[in-house]
């Protein structure tokens, strides 16, 4: 994983998590990934989101700036989870 920091040391992005496959449905990901965006200030950014990820990114509640409604979604397309105040 790709961890992107603000000039303050804030996260505020990522990109590239992976898990073995043992832990895919564990809700490893979805901890690791709700923890980082409870960290964050602002919105959460996604950086080169891959295809087969997209269903887990938006349960996440990712969306898809530029990419229509996310229907469409290529490798490498980048996204954001918005921080609700």
């Amino acid at each position: 994983m790709d961890l992107f920091l603000a000039v303050s040391g804030e996260i505020h992005g990522m990109a590239d998590i992976e898990l073995n496959a043992k832990n895919h449905k564990s809700g490893l990901g979805t901890a690791v990934v709700k923890s980082l965006v409870a960290t964050a200030e602002g919105n959460f950014h996604l950086y080169d989101i891959q295809k087969m990820a997209v269903g887990f990114w938006k349960k996440m509640g990712a969306v898809f700036p530029g990419s229509g409604k996310g229907e469409k979604v290529i490798n490498g397309v980048d996204g954001v989870i918005r921080k609700t105040v």
